[in-house]
């Protein structure tokens, strides 16, 4: 049933996904491994409720991602950027930013991450992706701490305060 719900939402079968995934959801107990994937493929969907049409190109990239077809998947996300959804456009730049990325373009990744600016849980992932990008890539310990401080001053309801935090506790020791 999870793959025949996977094979629906490639297809950009909204509501017909959707139904799937809630006749699956209520049957598998929730210590299934599968409950924490398809919770997240249900809050995707959430964002496109009202804006079917964009979902069936969003569908589209993730396909293309599935296939490892990069380039296409990032010419598409380009065409959802003037979404007048906030959540959508943000998670198609944090997520053509996580492309690029794997691509090597670490330069078009911080460009990218500068564009979400709408209060999204994408802000905050794009703010963690940056100051990781200092750290780990850039070797830039004091911009990096300086990134992640500033995180914690902006979102100290965060679910990733925490690890935020005990990241800093690393770097400072």
């Amino acid at each position: 049933k999870i793959k025949s719900a996977q094979i629906l939402f490639y297809k950009g079968q909204f509501d017909e996904t959707d139904t799937k995934l809630r006749e699956i959801i209520k049957k598998l107990p929730m210590d299934n491994v599968a409950v924490n994937d398809i919770l997240d493929v249900m809050a995707v969907l959430i964002g496109f409720r009202h804006n079917q049409e964009e979902f069936v190109d969003f569908a589209k990239v993730q396909l293309n991602i599935q296939q490892n077809k990069r380039t296409e998947a990032l010419e598409k996300l380009e065409a959802l950027f003037d979404t007048n959804e906030i959540y959508i456009a943000d998670m198609c730049h944090f997520q053509y930013a996580w492309l690029t990325f794997l691509q090597g373009d670490v330069e078009l990744t911080k460009l990218q991450l500068t564009e979400i600016k709408n209060e999204t849980i994408f802000i905050e992932l794009a703010h963690i992706f940056q100051a990781e990008i200092l750290d780990y890539i850039d070797k830039d310990i004091s911009a990096a701490i300086d990134h992640y401080l500033e995180f914690l001053e902006l979102y100290p309801q965060s679910i990733y305060y925490d690890d935020v935090r005990l990241r800093l506790r690393e770097l400072a020791s």
